[in-house]
């Protein structure tokens, strides 16, 4: 079986992040995109720091889409937005929904947060 060299070259591996983002999200179900902004807006209303899991929490009950890893280009989609920016000196937060195994998540601070 014939193998892939193994490129450690940054901007090879920048180019194919950003050409994923791009695949997800033209594969996404419209519906969900639409409705996982919607719920990126309630979720940055409400709390000061989110993550996915918070947005996921908000989504309504059997809307899907074939990957979920389209959530990474809409939460930026919505940085880009002026909704939430990245919480960069926040550390990492480990997901809660089982079919992610506990893996770390960016999160992202609020633009719009409403306390009280």
């Amino acid at each position: 079986m014939p193998t892939t060299p193994v490129s450690f070259d940054p901007a090879q591996g920048a180019m194919g992040k950003h050409i994923g983002m791009y695949e997800v999200h033209r594969a996404a179900n419209v519906e969900f995109v639409m409705a996982a902004f919607i719920a990126i807006t309630k979720a940055a209303r409400e709390r000061e720091i989110i993550t996915t899991d918070d947005v996921m929490e908000r989504m309504p009950d059997g809307l899907s889409t074939p990957n979920l890893k389209v959530l990474g280009p809409i939460m930026r989609a919505a940085s880009k937005d002026g909704v939430i920016v990245k919480a960069e000196k926040q550390p990492w937060v480990m997901c809660a929904r089982a079919s992610r195994h506990r893996a770390p998540m960016q999160p992202w601070r609020s633009l719009i947060y409403r306390r009280g």
